[in-house]
This record gives C-alpha cells, structure tokens and sequence, in this order.
C-alpha cells in the first residue's frame, strides 16, 4: 500500500500550474493519434445554475483545453468553472479512500489507501459509538453539492434518530445570513425583471450585473427600448453607468432613502390593488400616476 505525508501532498499540489483558457491538461490517450474535435457543454459547479457554457477542445475521449462558450447567454467561466480540468485530471485528486494510521497532530499522519468496505465499516462503527456515548444528535448528517443526495442522507438521519442536519447552503453559505436579514428586516424581495411596458426601472441594494438567470440582459434590453433606468448605489457600478438617475447615498442612509420613498408612495396615494385596492401594490415603475380608488 502506498504511503503519502500531508507534506508530499501539499508539496505535489503546489507544483501543479494554474489553469487558464489557454492550458491544456491531456491524460494519457490510448490511441497514439485521437482525433481532435470541439464540444459544447455547461458547467455544473454551481449545481445546476446558472449554467455557464462551456466550448472545450478534446482528443478523443480527453479534454485537452475548456474556453468561454461565447455564444451562449451565460459565457463567462469564473474560477471554478475554469479549473474544470484540474477536477477531471488532477493527479493528487482523491479516487479511494484514505485511512490515517498515525494520531491527530503527528508529523505524519501516515495516509494509507483502504477498500470501501472498510471505509464503509470504519464509518459506521464510529457514528454508533458516538450515538452510544453521547446521544444520536451528536451526530451531525451533512450534505454538501451536488444536492442530489440531500433526501437520501435526511432519511439515514431520521433513522439514526439525530435532528441534526445541514446542508452546504445552512453551513457553507448563506441562509443563515437570510434567516438573520428577515427577522431583522423582514422578508426580501427581488423585485423582477423590467417588461416590454416598463417605463421606468428602479435598481437598490443589488448588483444586477452579478445577478444570474439573464438579469443584466433583461435590463440592457429595456434600456435600449427607452425605459429609464434609476440605480441606487453608494459605488459607481456598470448599472450606475448606463442609468438615467444614479443616485449615490451615504452610506448606511439607504434605509431612510427606502422610508422616503413608501412616504411619497403613502402620502400622494400611488398605491393600489390590482383587484380590490385594499391590498397595495406599489406602481413606482409604471411611468404614470394611476387612479387609486376601490374598484367594483
């Protein structure tokens, strides 16, 4: 069995070269002369959004090199999508599991490869002599990306009887954050993307040109219909670029600004329910006063 000290590991790591469009990681081929041919494909490691295209060049079965698919809506690769290769074709990846044989803190920890029956083995002995020891809730069940086994690793859970249970987006990202925003705040909205009839669109705590799912097309698109654009930003953003009206804030006063303008919105009577009017509907982006009495 073959020995690896988290220093060879590291060290191997370390000496690999960065990905870019242009660098090429070839495995070894089978065929001593593949034929070359150009792919299409989306990057899933956002898990299933917002589905970057990929174009990437392979060799028979191999990718040699990935680039941005330009023609598709969402052509920008970031980091992740981009270090694709390294994921396929990374010597140091893990592809068994590893066993340590020396105790925590030791130089080495003496990494052994072990079959999955005795990883699987390991495992279990361990989760139930923590449930023995210190209750099944000790015990935390964890699924990370991609989300495709969340249901199977909740119902294991549930039969282990431990209410303990996160996800990557509860422990790695940001729901805690979200759950925070709305009992301080209350719940967000994000609003939506401008129509054909929009006159006039307003843009406030977000960055639109970050947003996924076709969001700064949408509103360059209403931009070049003639709809106005009034962005709401403290930094000088490509939506404070091309709007109308940019307003620029203090910063921490976007609250008061919000306050201001439900005023406005209260006092000079431009709300309205698109059914009774008794539920307001805030009609800010409609280019145009409308009657707000009840309607029969």
């Amino acid at each position: 069995m073959q020995k690896l000290s988290r220093r060879q590991i590291l060290k191997a790591i370390s000496a690999l070269p960065a990905v870019s469009p242009a660098t090429s990681v070839l495995a070894q081929a089978s065929n001593p002369q593949p034929q070359e041919w150009t792919g299409f494909a989306i990057c899933d490691s956002c898990n299933h959004v917002p589905s970057c295209g990929i174009q990437f060049q392979a060799q028979g079965n191999n990718i040699i090199s990935i680039q941005n698919w330009k023609e598709n809506p969402r052509h920008w690769l970031c980091s992740k999508g981009m270090s694709t290769l390294q994921r396929l074709y990374n010597p140091n990846r893990l592809l068994y599991p590893m066993k340590r044989t020396a105790p925590k803190g030791a130089a080495d920890p003496g990494w052994v490869r072990i079959t999955w029956d005795e990883a699987y083995k390991t495992i279990a002995a361990n989760m139930l002599a923590a449930k023995k020891k210190y209750g099944p809730e000790s015990v935390m069940f964890y699924a990370g990306d991609p989300k495709e086994p969340r249901p199977s690793i909740y119902r294991l859970a549930r039969y282990f009887d431990s209410p303990t249970w996160a996800t990557e987006s509860s422990a790695a990202c940001r729901s805690g954050c979200m759950m925070a925003e709305q009992l301080n705040f209350g719940q967000p909205n994000n609003g939506a993307t401008p129509t054909k009839d929009t006159k006039v669109y307003m843009i406030m705590a977000t960055n639109v040109w970050a947003q996924p799912l076709g969001w700064w097309e949408a509103i360059k698109a209403a931009k070049a219909r003639g709809c106005k654009i009034i962005t709401v930003d403290t930094r000088r953003t490509k939506a404070a670029e091309i709007a109308d009206i940019h307003l620029a804030p203090a910063i921490g006063t976007d609250a008061a600004l919000a306050a201001g303008i439900a005023r406005v919105l209260i006092k000079e009577n431009l709300m309205e329910s698109p059914h009774t009017g008794y539920i307001p509907e805030i009609a800010l982006f409609r280019g145009k006063r409308r009657n707000t009495g009840p309607r029969p």
